[in-house]
């Protein structure tokens, strides 16, 4: 079965144990979207992410959380 173009922009988060915790969505070449409850629960690092269909996981440099939505 072909790949389809949106299967490109979901990837695994994945903790520390190798353990999926959610899901993201790549929004650009390099920067993906996830929830912070997902980032909570792979807060045991290093967290990675593994593109789908994808044989190894692509390290995260960096995260940006949005503060004023927290409650």
């Amino acid at each position: 079965m072909p790949e389809q173009n949106w299967e490109r922009a979901i990837a695994a988060v994945i903790d520390g144990d190798g353990v999926v915790r959610g899901t993201a969505f790549f929004v650009g070449i390099d920067v993906a979207l996830t929830c912070d409850h997902v980032l909570a629960a792979a807060s045991k690092g290093p967290v990675s992410l593994k593109p789908v269909g994808a044989t190894v996981t692509e390290a995260i440099i960096g995260e940006d959380r949005d503060e004023d939505q927290r409650n």
